[in-house]
């Protein structure tokens, strides 16, 4: 090992975060320095880097903690190691800025009382270059034992640890733009690459914005999984925390953080034209009339099913404006029609029902154990034997949700009412999914069936249409329509395999 230090020694700095919120960090740190030879050194006197918390109001003070910390790291005529990216980043920041001279003699002013000067040499480094710079990728190579082979990683830099590039020396040492693809790659892992991988976490804005900050970490999450990840890696502690314990609610202390599926999973929908009409595609295309359908809740088939970024602004957006447009001419010619006593009697019985019921299930217990079971075994990854247990698994649901009752019996804002309607109809949803599912064998997009691995255009390049039955008890009926392949104003793209 060639370790820029006396002999693969260095000044650790664990930082706040690694210390209290996330100690698996600190202890998993120490383990690997030892199984990988190098001596860390605690820097146990040096304090916070101040990131987003003095910085805000006292940056110079926050020069100064900086300044002393890696004047700490030159008594001991060692390299400073980090294990956080806020602080390396926040280090080289207050090192490039002490580069003038004057500025560190002011900032020395402050350290001489404890006998400390910064001299202007630390280069403090995270751990992650450490690795790769430092221990090599030959050694690390040569000292796996158990590659991790069946996972697909992806990796989550957050801010600090990419830019800004001068600061963090990237024309001399070009490796550290990628240094986590190549751990990955090293430890025998699936690299799986996003645009989100070098973004915020969202953190810095979670006690100004909540919402905004919890999203910016769903939309990450979102996206890794959409491509295939089964788990992020990060160097940053900080964002480790906001994705796994503010976002998914876990503490990655008791249990690991699964990446969990999210709305964008909401492929496909009912099937209507460019102007939201609804129509019956395996019948000639036949309008439903008065039925419109816009946004996610609708199929236009204008880019297959493409669950990221464009749905918003095409479905909702342009179908959305399209679908009001197509609304407003359709009424100027329908005339009104009477809804019969039949149908008016079946919404007041299905009210009733629940609101006079007095089972002994609850609304809240079945709908915990669907969506835990949908998450096991109807994921992106699914096969034959998970299909059909999920299916047995929602229809004992089925079952259950004739025997349930709700608290709330009255007609103002009973919101227990509503939980108990829309929990009836995500059963019958659910098992719409897993019907189609178990039926399409193949994989294609979001459905990936280990046990059909291959795309199969020659027999299922095709839409799924699901029927109710006349009989619950018989499942969803499933009949199948052609992709529209000639659009009207251009030529249409050609079929191609998605390899990412």
């Amino acid at each position: 090992m060639a370790a820029n230090g006396t002999g693969g020694k260095y000044a650790f700095w664990p930082g706040c975060v690694a210390r209290g919120a996330a100690p698996e960090l600190y202890t998993a740190t120490l383990a690997v320095a030892e199984h990988l030879g190098f001596e860390l050194v605690e820097l146990e006197a040096a304090a916070c880097t101040g990131a987003g918390i003095i910085s805000d109001g006292e940056p110079y003070l926050q020069d100064v903690l900086n300044a002393r910390t890696m004047a700490f790291a030159e008594q001991m005529d060692l390299p400073l190691m980090d294990i956080c990216s806020t602080c390396v980043g926040v280090h080289r920041l207050a090192a490039e800025k002490m580069r003038n001279v004057d500025y560190r003699i002011r900032i020395n002013s402050h350290l001489a009382p404890e006998g400390l000067e910064y001299r202007g040499s630390a280069d403090p480094r995270h751990l992650l270059w450490i690795l790769l710079e430092d221990v090599g990728e030959d050694k690390i190579n040569s000292l796996i034992k158990k590659p991790l082979d069946e996972l697909n990683l992806g990796p989550f830099y957050g801010c600090y640890i990419v830019r800004p590039e001068r600061t963090l020396d990237f024309e001399q040492n070009p490796t550290r733009k990628d240094s986590l693809e190549r751990l990955i790659s090293l430890v025998g892992a699936t690299t799986v690459t996003y645009d989100g991988m070098t973004k915020c976490c969202g953190f810095p804005i979670l006690t100004t914005n909540k919402r905004n900050s919890l999203a910016m970490a769903g939309s990450h999450i979102a996206e890794a999984q959409g491509l295939g990840a089964d788990a992020l890696v990060t160097p940053c502690p900080l964002c480790h925390l906001h994705l796994a314990r503010d976002f998914a609610g876990i503490d990655p202390l008791v249990a690991p953080v699964p990446i969990q599926p999210t709305a964008h999973y909401s492929m496909g929908g009912i099937p209507c034209d460019i102007d939201g009409q609804v129509r019956l595609k395996d019948q000639d295309d036949a309008p439903i009339t008065g039925f419109f359908a816009a946004g996610e809740a609708s199929c236009v088939s204008v880019h297959g099913a493409n669950r990221l970024g464009t749905n918003s602004l095409l479905e909702a957006v342009v179908m959305g404006r399209r679908a009001g447009r197509g609304i407003l001419d359709a009424v100027k010619n329908l005339e009104p029609v009477s809804i019969s006593e039949g149908d008016m009697q079946n919404a007041h019985n299905e009210v009733n029902g629940l609101k006079q019921a007095d089972g002994p299930e609850k609304v809240g217990k079945i709908r915990a154990e669907l969506r835990d079971t949908m998450m096991d075994k109807c994921g992106v990854f699914r096969t034959e034997e998970q299909l059909s247990e999920c299916l047995a698994e929602v229809k004992s649901y089925q079952e259950r949700f004739r025997n349930v009752s709700i608290d709330d019996r009255g007609n103002t804002f009973n919101t227990d009412l509503l939980d108990a309607i829309e929990l009836g109809h995500m059963l019958e949803y659910s098992e719409t999914i897993i019907a189609g599912a178990l039926a399409r064998q193949e994989s294609r997009g979001g459905h990936a069936r280990r046990d059909f691995p291959d795309r199969d255009d020659d027999n299922w390049f095709k839409h799924t249409l699901a029927y109710r039955p006349e009989d619950p008890a018989d499942g969803p009926r499933l009949s199948y329509c052609s992709v529209n392949m000639e659009p009207q104003y251009r030529e249409a793209y050609p079929l191609q395999e998605r390899t990412y």
